[in-house]
């Protein structure tokens, strides 16, 4: 065993305690760094923390900078005073909170960079940047709200408001409000005023600001209904200032009044409503108001016939006393305004009928209380377009001198004696042809006229006349090529000659009208036999050259095998598709072609174009009708019961459909082809065939795609919202304008007006709307 000194232990012992300190130390060392560090990085995570926070708060507080600026555009453009001002007025600093918390605007920038008030367009658009900063964090946003147009306007408050840029100087504003002047409790008021609300104040704000035309101009309606549901109409028009173009807005507010006060001075409610509205352009200096008329009720059944009041100045008139010319025959729209609260929401009107003439659904706006909700009011605009024409003078029924055809006495063929000459004799010469005699007359022919290819009958002989040979034409001793069969003719044989030469004895006149034209058809006295259309005026050299005179002889077309010919002074009368008119037609213009017109004879009642209702099918440029129905090439075809889709510029093209039948002639086999100025929609409803202008000479001479049913004499042509007025058989049904509602339900409670217009574009409206501010674009900017 081995001993070590105790020296030498003592050492190592001091030694491991040293190493044992040593480590301790550094242990200790360790741990403080640790901790150092671990206290170091606490640290520093709070005051992360903590600007975390504030970048965060500073987002939020970009964000109510954005909702506000939402906020201002919105109310601006729902207000209709949305203006490049409202968006570079977005500046300056707020301050939200307590902690130091803003947020502020820069850069506003306006598209258009000049819109609204006294400008010439609506804003589309206001960008701007909101920024938010907290402590020491900042946060940008950069957002551009849109100013977007709806068709109409509705919802619950104290007015409504419909925007619109007049580009054209003269146009013409129509708008049309519905609106439940009474709220039973049920209503978006709640029932705080169950009183029946009327139209507070109408205002036009804009370039040359001022008040919608009311009662001082007659130009619009306000109907107070005191039906279930209260369910009221206002129409108002208004031409704008003819020297001015511009951003305007319509806004109309509701007001409860004590009996006696004033129109505006009442106290606001709100109501439920619904608006649509239309802008005409005009074709000339400004578009002009004919007259309107309104009523209301509660139906009693499903659909709705009525008449419109005999004194409705869109009316045509009886002509009974000189100067009472309607003012519709010059205007070429009308315009219905209908509006009710459906006691069933799936049954809204689908069809609306002036006479025999359908409506076209141009725009409708509905109202529901929830976005999924049932349809609780509608206000629509339906519309009919034809353009203008009318034939009457200074308006009075002498001067409504209109005619198709005349009445005259003629002849057709002649009486004639004569005798046949065998080839070879001095008056038939070698030169006739083998087989053919010659026809010598032994007396001069009376009354009508001979002519090469006239039929010669008498007793068993018959033949045709051909060339004359030698004298005068029609004299006595004066020799004809005469091809015959049947036994010899006599001396002084009485023969017939059924020509295709017409012969006037008198010239038509006044009294019985007194013009032919070419395309007309002559018949027999009371139109019991047609002999041929009339080909023209005076073809032969011995006929005058001035048209209707005595001994004035005109060609025949498609003489009838068979029919009786006249050969004595017996009356005859000619019927075609040319009307002509005597005097200055007033106004003066040609009638232009696809014009559709109705005749109106106030002596007789006669006079009908023979008009077709029927219900087709439209399929492309493919009519199909459900019924046999007699089309003619050039009708005009008008159609109800669809709205068209509407683009999202002015042109909407020309309601009703424009359609020509390209058939050829009058035919009653179809389907038809039809042309229009655009594409029309593919859809099944009721159709109406009207006769319109193919060609037109000038304002007192045209062409019409079908003739009158019987002749015209002294009667009235007219085009327009006139020709609109009448029925079937071409006459007022009455005194009054029937009009007929159909697809709403028993019970339901309604409002309506007409108005005529003239002189619009007819491929420029404007629909009216509310501009309400949207979200395009969003995006955080990096700083």
């Amino acid at each position: 065993m081995k001993i070590f000194p105790r020296k030498l232990l003592r050492s190592r012992r001091q030694q491991q305690g040293i190493i044992t300190a040593m480590a301790a130390v550094i242990l200790v060392t360790a741990v403080i760094y640790v901790l150092a560090q671990t206290f170091g990085i606490i640290g520093t995570t709070s005051l992360s923390n903590a600007a975390q926070r504030d970048s965060v708060a500073a987002f939020f507080l970009a964000e109510s900078g954005v909702e506000r600026g939402f906020s201002v555009i919105n109310a601006a453009a729902d207000a209709g005073n949305m203006t490049n001002a409202i968006c570079d007025g977005l500046t300056g600093t707020h301050p939200v909170g307590d902690r130091g918390g803003q947020f502020t605007y820069d850069s506003p920038v306006s598209v258009p960079a000049t819109c609204g008030g006294m400008s010439s367009s609506f804003c589309d658009s206001c960008s701007f940047t909101a920024r938010g900063s907290l402590g020491g964090s900042s946060r940008a946003i950069r957002v551009t709200i849109s100013s977007i147009p709806n068709e109409g306007t509705a919802g619950c408050g104290n007015s409504s408001t419909l925007q619109m840029t007049v580009a054209a100087p003269g146009s013409y504003a129509f708008t049309h409000l519905a609106y439940r002047a009474k709220d039973d409790g049920t209503g978006c008021s709640g029932g705080i005023d169950t009183s029946n609300a009327r139209i507070g104040t109408c205002t036009i704000g804009g370039v040359g600001a001022g008040n919608c035309n009311v009662s001082t101009t007659g130009d619009f309606w306000d109907l107070q209904s005191g039906g279930t549901n209260a369910v009221s109409s206002f129409g108002v028009s208004s031409t704008t200032d003819p020297l001015i173009t511009g951003a305007y807005t319509i806004r109309t507010t509701f007001e409860v009044a004590g009996s006696g006060q004033a129109r505006g001075s009442g106290t606001p409610v709100p109501r439920d409503y619904a608006q649509t509205g239309l802008l005409f352009a005009p074709l000339g200096t400004a578009v002009g108001f004919a007259g309107s008329y309104a009523g209301n009720t509660t139906t009693a059944a499903t659909g709705f016939t009525g008449s419109v009041a005999a004194d409705w100045n869109c009316q045509p008139s009886s002509r009974t006393t000189a100067g009472n010319m309607s003012r519709a025959a010059r205007a070429d729209a009308l315009v219905y305004g209908f509006s009710s609260w459906p006691t069933n929401p799936s049954k809204i009107l689908n069809t609306a009928t002036l006479g025999i003439q359908p409506l076209h659904l141009l725009t409708r706006r509905e109202y529901k209380r929830t976005e999924t909700g049932p349809i609780e009011l509608y206000s629509d605009i339906w519309f009919s377009y034809n353009r203008a024409y009318d034939s009457t003078v200074d308006g009075g029924v002498s001067a409504a001198r209109a005619s198709n055809g005349a009445t005259f006495t003629a002849t057709l063929g002649a009486d004639l004696k004569g005798h046949t000459l065998s080839r070879g004799t001095t008056n038939c010469p070698l030169s006739v042809p083998s087989g053919q005699l010659c026809l010598q007359l032994d007396a001069q022919v009376t009354p009508g006229i001979l002519s090469s290819g006239d039929t010669i009958t008498g007793g068993s002989v018959s033949g045709t006349l051909g060339a004359l040979l030698s004298g005068s034409a029609n004299a006595n001793n004066s020799v004809y090529v005469f091809n015959y069969s049947g036994s010899t003719i006599n001396n002084n044989t009485l023969l017939i000659a059924k020509s295709a030469i017409l012969r006037l004895l008198t010239a038509p006149s006044a009294t019985n009208g007194g013009w032919l034209t070419s395309g007309d058809a002559i018949m027999a006295s009371g139109g019991t036999t047609t002999y041929g259309i009339l080909s023209n005026y005076a073809v032969r050299v011995d006929s005058p050259a001035a048209l209707g005179l005595a001994n004035s002889t005109y060609d025949l077309t498609g003489v009838a095998d068979g029919a009786t010919y006249v050969v004595s002074t017996g009356m005859i009368s000619s019927s075609g598709s040319t009307i002509t008119v005597k005097g200055s037609p007033n106004p003066s213009q040609t009638p232009l072609v696809g014009t559709a017109v109705a005749v109106w004879q106030p002596e007789s009642g006669t006079g009908s174009f023979g008009g077709k209702v029927f219900i087709g099918t439209i399929s492309g440029s493919t009519l199909t009708p459900a019924t046999s129905v007699t089309l003619c090439n050039g009708d005009l075809l008008f159609g109800s019961g669809y709205k068209e889709p509407l683009p999202s510029t002015n042109d909407i093209g020309i309601p009703p459909i424009t359609s020509v039948v390209t058939s050829g002639g009058c035919t009653n086999i179809g389907p038809f082809s039809v042309v229009s100025t655009k594409t029309i929609p593919s859809w099944t409803g009721t159709i109406v065939a009207r006769t319109a202008v193919t060609a037109a000479t000038n304002a007192a001479s045209f062409t019409v795609s079908r003739p009158p049913t019987t002749n015209i004499r002294n009667a009235a042509v007219c085009g327009g919202v006139c020709a609109l007025f009448f029925d079937e058989a071409g006459s007022l049904p009455n005194t009054t304008i029937q009009f007929t509602l159909a697809g709403f339900t028993s019970g339901d409670d309604w409002s309506s007006g007409f108005a005529c217009l003239s002189g619009i574009q007819p491929d420029n409206i404007q629909t009216l709307g509310r501009r309400v501010g949207k979200r395009s674009s969003w995006t955080e900017v990096i700083q």
